[in-house]
């Protein structure tokens, strides 16, 4: 019996500038490929499986066997997010720290001002001191 191919759209997720290849576990954006480890790519996939949704550091460490380390370390899922955010770049935004819950991936309207209607300012982030 043949495998069944799967559809282009299947395969292919977009989210913002991120165009994410299932199949060829490839990640890129406008400006080029985006050079991710296994790790990296499987958490970033979680993360866009589960736009809008917090994902708390026991759920990351339950879902990624490799961060199982046999005790629950959020330490550990902080580490592998931040190296994601740092490979991701200007991207980085698109994965939101929900303060002692864990991370989400937030909606692209939320992130891009091409999202907004015409002549609307995005929401700047305000800094606490």
């Amino acid at each position: 019996m043949a495998a069944i191919p799967q559809s282009q759209e299947a395969r292919v997720i977009r989210i913002g500038p991120l165009r994410i290849d299932r199949e060829a576990r490839s990640v890129s954006t406008a400006d080029g490929e985006l050079v991710l480890t296994a790790l990296q790519f499987d958490l970033l996939t979680i993360f866009v499986e589960s736009s809008g949704r917090v994902l708390s550091f026991d759920e990351l460490q339950a879902l990624l066997p490799r961060l199982q380390t046999g005790r629950r370390d959020p330490s550990v899922v902080r580490y592998h997010v931040a190296r994601l955010r740092a490979r991701l770049g200007s991207n980085s935004c698109l994965i939101e720290n929900v303060r002692g819950c864990g991370y989400r991936m937030r909606s692209v309207s939320a992130v891009l001002p091409a999202a907004l209607p015409s002549g609307a300012e995005p929401l700047r982030a305000v800094q606490r001191r």
